[in-house]
């Protein structure tokens, strides 16, 4: 790992991680060893076409100490060369990993301009009391198997001893990402008051990943761009880009070099693995990581993932017998990704079955019946009391609910007071200039920003202008793949009304094409679904005057 750390700083050499060397390992149905030794790296770095494999080991020579590195040429299987430093007791053998990681950049023709930087030597990284590197060695093997609770428990002994140790900082970071902001913005804090200690990739890394928390997606792309310009082969840089193209930016376009990246370089966390599977049309790579979850992990999130997978894949009956495996684990009614396998297998029944037996009223479950004012009623039941971070977005929520009332006055009332406390998480600006570019007329330009987003939301849009430019066929599809979009995490509150409504206009466009038995279906599930929706709607009106049309 030390040397690993002083030969990184080249951008002549990617080296392959541990946890990519376990992953080679485990697609060729290789056992996990608890140690990889010279046979399992030379097999995972053919398997990963690496050009060379590098063999270090240290000797204890009687009080001195002997670092060697030896080089092997994996295309011919030759040696490509042999270095050997001596380190004059344990406190030389940094200086000696320097030497060594000098001499092999040299070897492997370093560019002169690169070679000429400065360089941060190895002792300046190594805390001084080396208990606190063995901790953050530990927590890196563990990191690297896929334990990373363990993981975090050794880097936080390894802060417990040195408190300022900036790679165990930025590791906290990286593995608070999802669960706690406020952490991970004190741990990058951390990181970047000791910014001198680190190697010029980490420099890299933490300055890309505090500026997308202090949302400058501009300047965190570029330093994204520019840091994975120089270690192509680094993980963690990929996966810092993708998160920012996925959770961010929503954009497909400009995300999925670096989706396609992390599944290659990264151990991705099943659920994350799935969803990028998903999100780049790999369908048949999503279900086998799916069923791999299931079982390694079998319970109710695992059985989640495998019935979000078969409904993308419009596979509705595998879809449904995974979502009831999954609550046969427990944990209350469904919600997330079960919710929406229910509603695509026309299951909503079980669904106000299951929420009615939790003696809880769920307001997206009345707007999918088309039950707005009931749904309005139970959504303001849930506002936060006055002073609450909170707040700002729940008049996001109601916002976006308005849209279903097709009443812009009432929604601009709900997005003022929203922008007012403070909160701008709804206010998705790519969607927004895509509709100003629609109903200005330039349905092209729409079709473009719409596309190229990765949400429902943009989907449904763009189903929409397809339609309004006589492109129904193409209408259709968008329609259908919004009902089947692999993440719905509710961030659009209109998702829960918007889905029977579009079952009415792939209706209309399917109509459009002579396709008049398949239109009949789906205002059947429409009006199955609305049977009890309030009478006004117009939407409820409009489905009925097709269906009579469409029986004639």
């Amino acid at each position: 790992l030390l040397l690993g750390t002083a030969l990184e700083q080249s951008r002549r050499i990617s080296l392959l991680g541990r946890s990519r060397m376990l992953e080679t390992l485990r697609d060729a149905g290789r056992p996990l060893p608890a140690r990889i030794d010279e046979s399992l790296a030379r097999f995972a770095a053919i398997k990963a076409q690496a050009n060379a494999l590098l063999l270090p080991a240290v000797r204890n020579l009687g009080g001195d100490y002997e670092v060697e590195l030896r080089a092997v040429d994996l295309a011919h299987n030759d040696p490509l060369f042999t270095t050997r430093e001596r380190a004059a007791g344990k406190s030389a053998i940094l200086d000696a990993l320097d030497r060594v990681s000098d001499r092999v950049r040299k070897e492997l023709q370093e560019d002169a301009k690169d070679a000429a930087q400065p360089r941060v030597r190895v002792a300046q990284v190594v805390p001084a009391d080396p208990e606190a590197w063995r901790h953050y060695a530990d927590g890196r093997r563990l990191a690297s198997e896929g334990r990373n609770m363990e993981a975090m428990g050794e880097y936080q002994r390894a802060l417990a001893v040195d408190e300022d140790f900036p790679l165990a900082h930025l590791e906290l970071a990286e593995l608070d990402e999802y669960s706690d902001v406020e952490a991970k913005e004190k741990h990058l804090d951390a990181a970047l008051r000791g910014i001198d200690r680190l190697p010029p990739k980490e420099r890299e890394l933490v300055q890309a990943t505090r500026a997308r928390l202090k949302g400058r997606l501009q300047e965190a792309i570029e330093l994204y761009d520019r840091a994975i310009a120089a270690w192509p082969q680094d993980p963690r840089l990929s996966v810092g880009a993708a998160y920012l193209y996925t959770e961010y930016l929503a954009d497909g376009e400009g995300g999925r070099p670096h989706l396609e990246r992390a599944l290659t370089l990264a151990e991705l966390d099943h659920r994350t693995a799935i969803k990028y599977f998903l999100l780049l049309g790999r369908l048949d790579e999503a279900l086998v990581r799916a069923r791999r979850f299931t079982e390694e992990s079998p319970g109710r999130f695992s059985f989640e993932n495998l019935s979000i997978v078969h409904r993308v894949r419009a596979e509705t009956a595998e879809s449904m017998a995974a979502a009831r495996r999954a609550l046969s684990f427990g944990g209350g009614p469904p919600s997330g990704g079960l919710f929406w396998s229910f509603v695509e297998g026309d299951s909503i029944g079980e669904l106000e079955d299951q929420w009615n037996e939790a003696g809880q009223r769920k307001w997206e479950l009345l707007a999918l019946r088309g039950r707005r004012r009931d749904a309005w009623r139970a959504l303001e039941a849930l506002a936060p009391p006055e002073g609450s971070p909170a707040r700002g977005f729940h008049h996001a929520r109601l916002m976006d609910y308005r849209w279903g009332d097709g009443k812009p006055d009432l929604i601009w009332a709900e997005a003022v007071a929203q922008l007012t406390l403070g909160s701008q998480t709804a206010m998705c600006a790519p969607i927004q200039l895509a509709l100003r570019e629609w109903k200005q007329g330039d349905r092209e330009a729409a079709i473009r920003g719409l596309r190229s987003l990765w949400m429902p939301e943009a989907t449904f849009h763009l189903g929409e202008v397809l339609a309004d430019s006589g492109r129904h066929e193409e209408a259709a599809q968008q329609f259908r793949a919004f009902r089947l979009w692999p993440e719905w995490d509710n961030n659009w509150g209109a998702i829960s009304f918007a889905y029977p409504v579009s079952l009415y206009l792939e209706a209309v466009s399917l109509e459009r094409l002579g396709q008049r038995e398949q239109a009949r279906q789906l205002v059947d599930r429409l009006l199955a679904m609305w049977n009890r929706a309030d009478p006004e709607l117009p939407t409820l009106r409009a489905a009925r005057a097709l269906r009579s049309r469409l029986v004639q």
